[in-house]
């Protein structure tokens, strides 16, 4: 069987793109900054202030690496689903599931009426207009799942090697 290989959200940002998002990021933090200077003018405490500053921050940086940066490639090779994200163009692996494994993909509400699921990991965007699906399985004695958004081509690849 020939490889099936997706990648969900994008490649990576366009020269423009980036620097768009690098400008409004600073001016939201330097928003942020001249609010909470502000407050502190008004005699609240330096630790809240610069919390404050801190967690917006945080939250900025967050929101861009998860909507901007960071994507999933599903590679199936007719005996494993491999899962790595994607971040500096460079494939991170996060995750190997034998085909011998699942037990179940479908709907993640489906799979909770079915198994007790012990771990739950996803690999999604949600950006993306496809429909997440869980793969449940078992390993060390614990039924697992993994939630992904494969398209037509790799879902059937998927079901098909797996039937039983």
């Amino acid at each position: 069987m020939k490889a099936v290989k997706q990648q969900i959200g994008k490649e990576g940002l366009s020269s423009v793109l980036g620097l768009a998002v690098i400008v409004v990021s600073l001016i939201i933090l330097l928003a942020a900054s001249f609010f909470f200077r502000y407050l502190s003018s008004l005699g609240v405490a330096p630790l809240i202030t610069s919390t404050g500053f801190w967690l917006v921050g945080g939250i900025v940086a967050a929101y861009v690496f998860h909507r901007y940066v960071i994507s999933y490639v599903y590679t199936l090779d007719g005996v494993k689903l491999i899962v790595e994200r994607v971040f500096s163009r460079k494939p991170r692996f996060m995750q190997q599931i034998l085909l011998r494994e699942i037990v179940f993909i479908g709907p993640l509400e489906t799979a909770k009426e079915k198994y007790r699921i012990e771990a739950k990991q996803k690999a999604v965007r949600k950006q993306e207009k496809i429909e997440e699906n869980a793969i449940v399985y078992k390993r060390d004695g614990e039924m697992r799942a993994l939630i992904i958004q494969p398209k037509a081509e790799l879902l059937e690849a998927l079901k098909e090697l797996t039937k039983k």
